[in-house]
């Protein structure tokens, strides 16, 4: 895995794990991270995925919650936008 790629998969973990401190060892090769909230609580694994299964697994053990699996926002249509129709008025009310 080229140093772009663990970047990204950096980025991306980090995104998904909100509660954990990711990081890619360059000497060990492998992804890392630390559980903000239980300080000394650590794992590691080869790929992101492996690390992101290992999270939601200590999570669930230790914090009794579950990394909900990531979905992307669906997209919301938009319409044309149309001028808003001017308020008639009342020549009565003067």
């Amino acid at each position: 895995m080229d140093e772009v790629m663990v970047g990204q998969a950096v980025k991306l973990l980090t995104g998904r794990l909100a509660s954990w401190t990711v990081w890619y060892g360059r000497h060990t090769g492998r992804f890392w991270a630390l559980l903000n909230q239980r300080p000394g609580v650590h794992i590691e694994a080869r790929t992101p995925a492996e690390l992101e299964a290992q999270a939601a697994e200590v999570e669930r053990w230790l914090l009794g919650t579950v990394i909900e699996e990531y979905a992307p926002p669906t997209p919301i249509e938009v319409g044309p936008l149309r001028p808003r129709p001017r308020p008639r008025r009342n020549p009565e009310a003067r």
